[in-house]
């Protein structure tokens, strides 16, 4: 696509926050079936403000993403952690019962 650049980075960083969107909605909601919900919100919360700070980067200068996408990148990898124990104790304290 060739065009404006503004409209370039507003394109990108929109189609960018869909592919993590589609990452990030289950393993929040897996996240908050065994976590504490406080918890859980802060990750949300980093993840929206990984999102706004990737937004401001990538219209001022696409060098400058890179803060709001390591932020991004690091709050889904804290919500994949937190699923993924939450489902073995969940599994652990089923398969323990018998």
């Amino acid at each position: 696509m060739t065009g404006n650049p503004v409209f370039e980075s507003l394109v990108r960083v929109h189609l960018n926050t869909l592919e993590r969107l589609a990452l990030f909605l289950p393993l929040f909601a897996i996240a908050s079936q065994h976590w504490p919900h406080a918890g859980v919100v802060v990750l949300g919360a980093s993840y929206l403000v990984g999102r706004v700070v990737y937004w401001k980067g990538c219209v001022k200068q696409p060098d400058a993403r890179k803060g709001g996408n390591i932020l991004t990148v690091v709050s889904i990898e804290l919500l994949l952690l937190a699923s993924l124990v939450g489902l073995g104790r969940g599994a652990f304290a089923f398969y323990s019962k018998s």
